[in-house]
């Protein structure tokens, strides 16, 4: 029987979290190790590595150790798009009526 959806595992669109943590250890690293380096706690690496969370500095550092593009582990994950340019002024006359 398969298990319900929210208990399946998490898929990161590039690479799942088991081959991204089989890499780190083939390089000589743990989640734990890139935690300290980086000054977080071990479940911020973790929840990045699972696609719970976002991180750029922490899933740019998995990346380099691994050998591959943030984009390349976790496509559309890391995009940046320019944000619109706010009217400052049109929206202050806009509330002063």
């Amino acid at each position: 029987m398969k298990p319900p959806a929210s208990k399946q595992p998490r898929r990161t669109a590039g690479m799942a979290a088991f081959e991204i943590a089989y890499e780190l250890r083939r390089r000589g690293f743990t989640q734990a190790d890139v935690a300290r380096r980086l000054k977080v706690e071990h479940a911020t690496v973790s929840n990045i590595v699972h696609g719970r969370a976002t991180s750029y500095r922490v899933a740019s550092l998995l990346a380099a150790i691994i050998g591959r593009g943030v984009r390349e582990i976790w496509p559309g994950r890391y995009e940046f798009k320019p944000r619109k340019r706010r009217n400052r002024t049109a929206e202050i006359r806009k509330r002063q009526g």
